[in-house]
């Protein structure tokens, strides 16, 4: 195989793929590039890898493993794929599925977006008014599936303009996390209408969606389709699509005032991680560490948080503070009695920073590769439009892409 093919070929990799494959470079040993090797290198590549603790997935035999990083924080597929004669490729791949339980921790409590910080309830303003524009272009009657819904916030904008318009759209939402409508409809009571014109389609990543080829108008989604694996999500869209349909998508951007957020509160998660906030909680409830040892670690956070808190903070310090303040003044017996709220309380302050890193994560694969959205076009479709959303004209809220399937026959 030529220099010039494999450089092709390693340049279709989504950059989280990249990634991945200098975490094999460091974990493998090996000092060249592992993206292309012979089979001859297979049994050596197998050994550093059961070396290093990758375990292997059943789901293609000895062609599939799985790593995660040194932190634990995202996982990644290995995939080898013998695309060439005598040549054999290594492939990484996101795997968003196993990363689904926070996501369903959080859309459990029935927020309609992830960002309940800006926005109380669904998406309004500038945001809710492109959309609108969206579902203007399409037909009477005519379908659309929201990918990456989460609690159906673009949907239930859909079936508001549905209701209002009396346009008969079928809607269909999907996401890689447990979704409840009920949930949704006991936080929201007046999405009740709304909601039940919603066909919710849980626990399904994007790149397994098994409904029919060429059915929907419209493919929309807000800050999720980037979370896929690229490459899969985009043959997945074109096949969804009818001809003549589009794809409309809001995506987070490096530039976003969105993003700025999120890197701030990652460090202030990543200081709690340092501190031993959650090793020495998780050790408790586990049982590996003894009262003392945890109440030690606590006591000294609490000390730091006392002091950081003294001209104000962050409300994750606050939240902290108060909840080290209350378990700090039991006794070993008392806290045992209330066990189950100190897991709740990890719980949710660790899917919290599981969540965040997930955002940071598909942040930094988009700034390393501003042209992500480029495997859209690969599979077939064709850039209409982008840009970038204002909300209350200041915020810069993402960017935005609009994609259309070609009609058949249509100029290339």
């Amino acid at each position: 195989m030529t220099a010039e093919l494999q450089s092709k070929k390693a340049a279709r990799v989504p950059a989280i793929g990249v990634i991945g494959i200098l975490a094999v470079h460091q974990l493998a040993g090996v000092n060249r590039a592992l993206n292309i090797f012979l089979p001859d290198q297979l049994p050596y590549l197998r050994e550093q890898l059961v070396r290093w603790r990758w375990s292997r997935l059943h789901i293609a035999g000895d062609s599939c493993w799985a790593a995660c990083d040194p932190n634990c924080e995202y996982h990644n597929i290995l995939r080898i794929d013998q695309s060439f004669p005598n040549t054999w490729q290594v492939i990484i791949d996101t795997m968003t599925a196993a990363q689904s339980d926070h996501w369903s921790d959080y859309w459990s409590q029935g927020c309609l977006t992830s960002l309940p910080q800006d926005f109380d309830a669904n998406y309004d303003g500038e945001v809710a008014a492109f959309w609108l524009d969206a579902f203007r272009e399409i037909p009477v009657p005519g379908r659309m599936i929201d990918l990456c819904t989460g609690n159906g916030a673009i949907a239930l904008l859909a079936a508001e303009f549905s209701i209002r318009e009396d346009s008969d759209l079928e809607i269909v939402a999907v996401d890689a996390a447990s979704i409840s409508s009920d949930a949704i409809a006991e936080k929201y009571p007046d999405q009740l209408e709304p909601l039940q014109k919603i066909r919710f389609i849980s626990d399904c990543r994007v790149e397994d969606i098994q409904l029919p080829s060429d059915s929907f108008d419209l493919v929309s989604s807000q800050y999720g389709i980037e979370y896929c694996v690229w490459e899969q999500a985009a043959h997945q869209v074109f096949r969804l699509l009818k001809p003549g349909g589009q794809l409309v998508m809001v995506n987070h951007t490096a530039t976003s005032d969105i993003m700025k957020f999120m890197e701030q509160e990652h460090q202030e998660y990543s200081m709690l991680k340092k501190s031993g906030f959650f090793s020495s909680i998780d050790g408790y409830l586990q049982g590996k560490i003894q009262y003392g040892s945890m109440h030690s670690t606590l006591s000294n956070l609490y000390g730091i948080l006392s002091r950081v808190l003294q001209n104000g903070g962050p409300p994750l310090f606050r939240s902290v503070h108060a909840m080290l303040k209350g378990a700090l003044s039991l006794n070993e017996l008392a806290l045992e009695q209330r066990r189950v709220h100190l897991q709740k309380y990890y719980a949710q302050t660790r899917y919290g920073f599981d969540r965040l890193t997930d955002m940071l994560r598909v942040n930094h694969a988009i700034q390393s590769d501003p042209e992500w959205y480029s495997v859209f076009e690969s599979a077939g479709l064709e850039l209409l439009d982008s840009g970038e959303i204002r909300y209350h004209g200041q915020h810069h809220a993402g960017g935005f892409l609009k994609f259309r399937k070609p009609e058949p026959g249509s100029p290339a």
